[in-house]
């Protein structure tokens, strides 16, 4: 019973570490930056498609690439608005990621929130130093 108990206790106590939200959040950064790439990589081939159907009229996969902030707003600012944007995001991933590390380790739900919204906003951020 003593063995059965301890593993219990192992694996609750990992669920509740910040490794768990730490290798959650490099996984995720991991898969978009591969399927951007993949992405990319794809539908710059001669003779593809520019876009796959998934539900035909109603779901289809596509590139778009975007240089503003979000349906294009901002993709013809100067050039210190855009340093700005990109700057202010660091900044609010920064709040978000010790925000992480202050709250209850019992609050996974809120914690693993706030990974979803980091690895997102640092994807998007490292797009926007990328392909400024």
């Amino acid at each position: 019973m003593a063995k059965k108990e301890k593993k219990q206790r192992t694996v609750s106590a990992l669920k509740y570490s910040a490794l768990w939200g730490v290798l959650l959040f490099w996984i995720l950064l991991l898969v978009d930056m591969v399927t951007k790439v993949m992405a990319d990589a794809y539908f710059s081939q001669a003779g593809v498609p520019t876009q796959i159907d998934i539900i035909k009229g109603w779901l289809a996969i596509r590139i778009t690439y975007n240089r503003g902030i979000s349906y294009g707003m901002g993709a013809t600012a100067p050039e210190w608005a855009k340093i700005l944007v990109v700057v202010a995001t660091g900044v609010v991933m920064l709040a978000l990621a010790i925000t992480y590390f202050a709250i209850d380790k019992r609050r996974s739900f809120m914690k693993t929130a706030i990974v979803l919204v980091v690895s997102g906003g640092v994807g998007n951020l490292i797009d926007r130093i990328y392909y400024r």
